[in-house]
């Protein structure tokens, strides 16, 4: 049977399989190193140092108690941990301060930052708590309020930091947990995960501020708090000042990937990401670039046989290998999809109930991530205006803040007065 495509078909083809082909060994190098990772986790060293361990707080955030519980709770003897709020009649206070009465044995504080006014509130209480940390401490650490660390989460993220001289940081990333089935959770996670399976032993990774750790000597000596006087991003800033400014390698944990649960419909998942986007804009454009870049290629390439396909039916002619790539590149992404299902069970099978209304949708989504990015990554291509926890910020072309917007304040609450020893005025 003669067969005669144009050759621009056949070459979309081409780069379709090779995109395919690419993207699936990636994922099994991500799945390979993950797992050799979480089975040697028990064997780590422990640093040698004392570590300081940031949590910045803001509201009550999704079962905050038990993700501070777990903070006060790591198997890193040697820590002292810094609490950092906006106000004192910030929710979480209460909270904390119960912690701080249920752990007396633990090196821990709450510090009041303050309402930030040239800079982001995240990256403003980072430097509230940086001013109370003791001068004996050799490691800082940092961790969102909203995730969930193992015991053996910052000895996991200590143990590799003395591993070579152009190390900078080491990171863990999250692994999104919807609480209640949805499209916005579901799109969320799935396509938090292809960035996170993204990183392998190899190449750069980006620091991300929820789960990371840096030698206070490393801090200082590139100036990082000098870098966040005016910025909104921690993490990204942090990225850019130590991997561009300084040629500090930054290295991805497996074993240090923390849970952080998730509940959004899609207008605020569709928010959450345009911020997220236009953030990565700003601060590292090189990687936006390169987003941009991998999101119209991947959608051409999981678009482009489902539409030969059907094309090649509708005007009846020879469908054979529209419907071989058809199912070559569906067998690529169904592979790709059980093994972050694999890898999540791994990682979590605590929240395997949790995680299981969106693993059938991340093994058969693909179509649908490329075109849903694709909108976010076009909608965060103008604009400097960010909406964050309910504040709004103005930025410049380098990111700096020009002016925030913080909501009117409310009515405040009768609450209980902060044991004195636990909270320090900044």
């Amino acid at each position: 049977m003669d067969i005669a495509f144009p050759n621009w078909t056949l070459l979309l083809a081409l780069i379709a399989l090779v995109q395919m082909l690419l993207v699936l060994g990636n994922s099994v190098e991500n799945f390979r190193y993950a797992s050799r990772r979480l089975t040697q986790r028990h064997r780590w060293p422990w640093a040698p140092g004392r570590a300081a361990l940031i949590v910045p707080c803001k509201g009550l955030d999704s079962r905050l108690e038990a993700n501070l519980t777990a903070a006060m709770e790591q198997d890193y003897g040697d820590v002292e941990i810094v609490f950092v709020v906006q106000t004192s009649d910030d929710s979480a206070c209460a909270v904390i301060k119960r912690l701080i009465d249920r752990f007396p044995r633990v090196a821990a504080q709450l510090v009041i930052a303050g309402r930030a006014r040239v800079r982001g509130q995240k990256v403003h209480n980072l430097l509230a708590g940086l001013e109370r940390v003791s001068s004996d401490v050799r490691y800082l650490a940092f961790l969102d309020a909203d995730a969930r660390p193992a015991r053996d989460w910052l000895r996991l993220l200590l143990s590799r930091l003395d591993k070579a001289a152009d190390l900078g940081a080491v990171t863990g990333y999250r692994w999104f947990v919807p609480l209640h089935p949805g499209i916005g959770n579901w799109l969320l996670y799935s396509l938090n995960n292809t960035i996170a399976c993204l990183s392998t032993s190899r190449g750069q990774s980006l620091v991300w501020g929820g789960s990371w750790v840096i030698k206070r000597e490393t801090f200082e000596r590139i100036g990082l708090a000098t870098a966040w006087q005016h910025t909104l991003s921690d993490d990204l800033v942090a990225t850019k000042v130590m991997s561009q400014d300084h040629g500090l390698r930054i290295k991805f944990e497996p074993a240090c990937v923390v849970p952080s649960p998730i509940d959004m419909n899609l207008s605020e998942a569709c928010s959450f990401l345009r911020r997220q986007l236009l953030l990565l804009r700003i601060f590292t454009p090189r990687w936006w670039l390169g987003l941009v870049t991998g999101t119209l290629i991947s959608t051409a390439c999981n678009w482009f046989p489902l539409i030969w396909l059907g094309t090649s039916l509708v005007a009846g002619t020879e469908w054979d290998w529209p419907l071989a790539l058809s199912l070559s590149m569906g067998f690529g992404q169904v592979a790709r999809g059980v093994l972050r299902t694999r890898l999540a069970r791994a990682y979590f099978p605590e929240h395997r109930q949790l995680l299981r209304s969106v693993m059938l949708f991340d093994i058969i989504a693909a179509p649908l991530l490329g075109p849903f990015l694709l909108i976010a990554v076009l909608a965060s291509s103008i604009g400097r205006r960010v909406y964050w926890r309910e504040i709004r910020y103005e930025l410049d072309a380098r990111g700096d803040v020009l002016s925030t917007e913080h909501p009117a304040p409310r009515r405040e609450a009768a609450h209980e007065p902060l044991p004195a020893k636990a909270v320090i005025t900044h």
